[in-house]
């Protein structure tokens, strides 16, 4: 049973800055930047041709996610990690909707934005 809205608050899905968290250069540290580049599609926005022809981030997550976070609005940043927080928390779609709505509109809008277009990209992608 998935718990209503109302037993989370928004900070919950927040990534926390205390002691326990990592250094950058910490092993999961990169996965997750890496997860979160991911989420937010940049693979596809990326000057690395490697990241772009794979589709996934396969240079330095940490650098390409700083020079995202000064382009895209704060809230489509915070939607992205929201949901990443969401699937490793195991909440559903419509319950990490409810705890950031604004978050993940801008999110979605983003990923509708940049969704591919060529037939040849969906394909590869997997994308109906």
């Amino acid at each position: 049973m998935n718990p209503s809205p109302d037993t989370y608050d928004h900070d919950e899905l927040a990534p926390r800055d205390d002691e326990s968290s990592p250094p950058p250069d910490h092993p999961i540290t990169i996965a997750m930047t890496r997860a979160l580049c991911e989420t937010l599609a940049l693979p596809r926005l990326c000057l690395s041709r490697q990241c772009r022809r794979m589709n996934a981030c396969k240079g330095d997550a940490q650098a390409c996610l700083a020079v995202a976070e000064t382009i895209l609005a704060p809230d489509v940043v915070d939607g992205a990690r929201n949901f990443l927080a969401g699937q490793i928390e195991g909440l559903s779609f419509d319950l990490v909707t409810a705890i950031g709505a604004e978050q993940m509109e801008a999110y979605a809008h983003w990923i509708g934005r940049i969704a591919p277009t060529s037939p040849a990209l969906k394909r590869r992608l997997g994308v109906r």
